[in-house]
């Protein structure tokens, strides 16, 4: 649930800031940007690897650390087109 809130927390970000924006980059120094791009979230349970945005695309993943390392439902990736998923157990995408 930790690494499911933090990516849609993310993508929620990264949507405002493209809704104001020419790009999922971030375009600074301005003019090309305004407002505060989205930081990469993080956990105490996963680490928070977000991809190189584009003009048109973001991703960003989490791996289990600590306690979460071994989690049978893997890694949890996701895209600007898709909802995020985790890497390992089928019934972990239900």
């Amino acid at each position: 649930a930790e690494a499911a809130r933090a990516i849609g927390e993310y993508q929620l970000a990264m949507e405002r800031w493209r809704a104001e924006n020419p790009s999922y980059a971030d375009c600074s120094p301005k003019p090309c940007g305004s407002g505060t791009y989205p930081p990469t979230p993080t956990s105490d349970n996963y680490t928070m690897t977000p991809g190189t945005p584009t003009a048109t695309a973001y991703s960003i993943s989490a791996a289990p650390t600590g306690k979460q390392t071994g989690d049978r439902c893997g890694n949890l990736s996701a895209t600007n087109l898709a909802k995020p998923t985790w890497s390992g157990d089928a019934d972990c995408n239900n």
